[in-house]
């Protein structure tokens, strides 16, 4: 391929290599969203237990508040659970991309390296023919 080509294979992997780390980066900070609800909530449950908000929260509402500290931890390792493919999936997509980018720059440089060599011996060439015979 000539280094146009491979400029304009660049350009399309470039795009590609673009839209999957940003899905992956998307799916990342869901995943980091999903850590903070579980901190959140065992945060909020530790606080109960470790007395602070054990005088200030009415008894009847303890055990709800416990619950509802449980369902939000359930309900972020189930949403963990649903990422996780995904997560995987962009991951190797992104690592093919990228992987795709490097090649493709580096056939880039030996393609511009070998035209550049290409045309001093053509100039070398063009030198020694334009000598006067001695």
């Amino acid at each position: 391929m000539t280094p146009a080509q491979l400029r304009q294979l660049l350009a399309l992997a470039e795009v590609r290599k673009a839209r999957d780390l940003a899905r992956l980066d998307a799916l990342a900070r869901r995943s980091a969203a999903l850590d903070a609800d579980i901190a959140a909530a065992r945060a909020a449950h530790l606080e109960d237990h470790a007395g602070a908000g054990f005088d200030a929260t009415p008894p009847g509402l303890q055990g709800r508040r416990l619950a509802w500290a449980d369902h939000r931890v359930t309900e972020a390792r189930e949403g963990h659970a649903a990422l996780r493919p995904d997560l995987q999936n962009a991951r190797a997509d992104a690592t093919v991309s990228l992987g795709k980018h490097r090649a493709i720059e580096h056939l880039l440089v030996k393609a511009e390296r070998d035209a550049a060599a290409r045309r001093q011996t053509r100039l070398d060439r063009d030198r020694t023919e334009d000598l006067p015979d001695k």
